[in-house]
């Protein structure tokens, strides 16, 4: 939504607009910032209106439709799809933002964003452990990774560790992957997840959550699957997920009900295909589950404000509450139940 002061009766249409922006966007890393004023100062230069301080006040609303295409809603209508469309049904960077957030960082340091420094940190672990432990036989890791013995020595979640003093296993498997499958997995969800939120969210919101629902993962299947050993940042990640759903519960009323409906079907999706993993995987799907519900209480309590109605605030931030309590409950009683 773009508000300006004008004289001018008719607004400019929708799609001259967006694709004069799609031109700003095309001349420089920095166009990307300017791009809107430049889009209406060339539509005002070319119908010749002047802006008044005390003109009249028109909303204009340019709907882009893909925000990595750039182009009109109404283009995306009649082909069906933008041109990055998944076989997911929906465009990830329509719906999360990741090229959004994309085009709006490469002007700074990208490196310098917690998306990309967690991402990089957990690539460079994997290589030094690959340096160090080489590669296993198919047979023992058919993820192409090291041996098991590697993530037992270097700090995957093992809760009879945890329970005798090595508290940190709860954080560490969240650095670490089983091989290259794995991490090529996560990093392609993580970034494309990550990017998008960090610009909407910022990067204290997003770390916060991110290491809260990988940590809440590990102490949730330490409990409930004490004899497993398991590493990866697979619980932080649907943590970025649950995130991302109590935000859309929590702007439900003020999103348009094309949104509420892609981004409704864009979560459904990522959990049939998380469920169907579950299944035909050996994944821990406890990390999986509690890392969500961590990242969804986390959520509801950042995003409480949101709520229109404070009986919807209090229920949000019940919820949290007692989903943190649960999760030290669960904490406390690992030394009680396998010390």
């Amino acid at each position: 939504m773009i508000e300006r002061h004008s004289t001018a009766s008719n607004v400019c249409d929708d799609e001259a607009v967006a694709r004069a922006l799609q031109q700003a966007l095309s001349f420089s890393p920095d166009a990307y910032d300017h791009s809107v004023a430049f889009a209406l100062q060339e539509e005002e230069n070319a119908r010749g209106t002047e802006l008044q301080e005390n003109g009249t006040r028109e909303i204009v609303e340019i709907d882009i439709g893909c925000s990595r295409c750039f182009i009109p809603q109404d283009e995306i209508d009649r082909q069906g799809k933008c041109r990055f469309y998944f076989i997911l049904l929906t465009c990830p960077c329509c719906l999360l933002g990741a090229a959004h957030a994309w085009d709006e960082m490469r002007s700074r340091k990208l490196l310098l964003t917690f998306t990309m420094l967690i991402s990089v940190l957990e690539i460079v672990v994997f290589i030094i452990m690959v340096a160090i432990f080489g590669f296993a036989s198919p047979s023992e890791n058919h993820l192409i990774g090291p041996p098991v013995s590697a993530f037992v020595t270097m700090g995957g979640k093992v809760t009879g560790l945890i329970v005798h003093g090595e508290v940190y296993r709860l954080v560490t498997p969240i650095f670490l992957h089983a091989g290259i499958v794995h991490l090529l997995l996560n990093m392609n969800a993580q970034i494309t997840l990550g990017l998008g939120m960090e610009t909407r969210w910022g990067m204290k919101v997003l770390a916060s959550g991110y290491f809260w629902s990988g940590v809440a993962g590990n102490v949730v299947s330490s409990f409930f699957l004490p004899h497993v050993l398991s590493v990866g940042s697979s619980g932080a990640i649907l943590g970025m997920i649950g995130m991302e759903a109590s935000h859309m519960l929590s702007t439900w009323q003020q999103t348009d009900s094309q949104t509420r409906m892609l981004k409704s079907r864009s979560l459904l999706v990522f959990f049939a295909i998380i469920i169907i993993i579950g299944f035909f995987a050996p994944v821990d799907n406890w990390v999986h589950g509690g890392g969500f519900f961590a990242g969804l209480s986390f959520g509801l309590l950042a995003f409480r404000e949101n709520f229109e109605s404070e009986v919807k605030r209090r229920i949000a931030e019940t919820f949290g509450v007692l989903y943190v309590l649960g999760v030290l409950g669960l904490f406390i009683g690992l030394f009680f139940a396998f010390h």
